[in-house]
């Protein structure tokens, strides 16, 4: 496979980087921002042109920038003499093209799918997530962030991840502390590899009961909404992801100010596939929420306004005609698998 640099990490790279990453090997990304600079887009980093001179300069550049951009980039880089550049449409990208290729780092329940699939064509994606964890390995929100330029506010107690989240969601408003439904400080139970399974909960701790207590600093989500959303933010879904805690953080929201038009809420008792949605769910009917769509371990629940949106909501069999699925380790999700 032929190694590549693309210039330009805009709508028109994003659009078209599935079927180029399917053909060539993508060793980086040029954008003049300084903003996109030292980012990454599916995992491939995003570098000056300095940078490219300096490391990468006898590797091919495909300019992926419309027509008027792209004529203005080929004789910037004529000038400093650089003449391997191609565009993308010059590349028959037809025989990959046939489905979209997704890879999805949230793993097994697929929920960056299951979004992406609903808001794809959403002019200005905004999430909360909360429990977002680990930037990468489980996020819901990467994929959506790196292909559709979505954006919004990440909220976890484990401070350990904060360079992470500095580094690769410079767009997003990071917060590393506990959501509950009050204001103060609460033991926290970190447990679980890569802290998947920590909770406020004392009561849903392992088996094991190997686990390091500390106290995190909690507040709610209206004093966070209040805090960070503007005037005029439509918030298009909100994440709750706490082995246990959703009606602590469901009660501490304001839900008639702040409206979500997705919530897409863990719904089973931790570590197991038992639904627990009785101990949450009338928060929801009250606000005037309703059920739209249960995958894996989540349920996903529509504002009653929103209700167009409930036919968004496709069965995975369906989902998995539409797009190619691969999990962010490279296995295959097979069309079978899901199946039954």
């Amino acid at each position: 496979m032929k190694d590549i640099v693309i210039f330009g990490a805009g709508n028109i790279c994003k659009k078209n980087i599935v079927p180029i990453i399917r053909k060539f090997n993508v060793l980086s990304i040029i954008d003049s921002s300084a903003e996109m600079q030292n980012s990454r887009i599916l995992g491939i980093p995003v570098i000056s042109l300095d940078e490219y001179m300096k490391t990468l300069s006898d590797i091919e550049i495909v300019i992926a920038l419309n027509e008027k951009n792209t004529a203005q980039v080929r004789q910037i880089l004529a000038e400093k003499g650089i003449n391997n550049v191609s565009r993308y449409t010059d590349h028959d990208l037809s025989d990959t093209a046939a489905r979209e290729r997704i890879i999805s780092y949230a793993l097994a329940q697929l929920e960056d799918v299951i979004l992406f699939n609903i808001f794809k064509d959403t002019k200005d994606i905004f999430y909360i997530d909360v429990g977002c964890n680990d930037p990468l390995y489980g996020s819901v929100t990467k994929y959506l962030y790196d292909t559709v330029n979505a954006h919004g506010i990440n909220i976890d107690p484990n401070d350990s991840y904060s360079l992470c989240y500095k580094t690769e969601r410079k767009r997003d408003i990071n917060i590393f502390k506990g959501v509950s439904n009050c204001c103060g400080t609460m033991d926290f139970y970190e447990q679980g590899m890569l802290g998947g399974m920590s909770t406020f909960e004392k009561s849903n701790i392992t088996a094991d009961g190997s686990c390091r207590v500390r106290k995190v600093e909690v507040t709610t989500l209206k004093n966070i909404c209040d805090e960070f959303i503007t005037k005029g933010q439509q918030i298009s879904f909100l994440k709750i992801d706490v082995e246990g805690h959703e009606r602590s953080v469901l009660e501490g929201a304001d839900l008639t100010n702040y409206r979500p038009i997705v919530i897409c809420i863990e719904a089973v008792l931790p570590n197991t596939m038992t639904y627990c949605h009785d101990r949450f769910e009338d928060i929801l009917i009250n606000n005037n929420y309703h059920h739209a769509f249960s995958y894996g371990a989540n349920r996903y629940y529509v504002g009653n306004e929103f209700g167009d949106y409930d036919s968004k909501f496709i069965p995975m069999q369906e989902i998995l005609r539409e797009y190619d699925v691969f999990l962010a380790d490279y296995d295959y999700i097979s069309n079978s698998k899901y199946m039954a």
